[in-house]
């Protein structure tokens, strides 16, 4: 069950792509839905290293705001570029109604995900 202060959005093609991203934070940007966003990848299989990077920058900038976002199931070759990329830090995964490896200090996270540049 999700806490109240998440809200979910499931990607429900095999592929993910920048074009989906897009769609995605059209959603949370311009509004403060939800202070945690978790994107639902369970039908998803592939994912393009450009809707990768795009969720890097979405989560970037709802930090920015105060929200953050986190994946939720990840598998396939989408998962494996994912670890390949060593993305946990920048795109922390929502397992079992709990960040797997995330700290909770969003003003922290945004400061240290502009000083790397992301």
């Amino acid at each position: 069950m999700l806490a109240s202060t998440e809200f979910r959005v499931s990607v429900q093609n095999s592929q993910l792509t920048h074009d989906d991203v897009s769609r995605i934070a059209a959603m949370f940007v311009r509004e403060q839905v939800s202070p945690i966003i978790v994107v639902d990848l369970s039908a998803v299989e592939d994912a393009t290293t450009s809707a990768l990077a795009g969720l890097v920058l979405l989560r970037r900038a709802l930090l920015h705001s105060g929200q953050d976002l986190r994946l939720d199931g990840l598998h396939g070759r989408a998962a494996g570029i994912y670890e390949i990329c060593r993305l946990a830090v920048a795109l922390p995964r929502h397992e079992h109604g709990r960040t797997a490896g995330a700290r909770n200090d969003l003003p922290a996270i945004a400061r240290a995900l502009t000083a790397r540049g992301v």
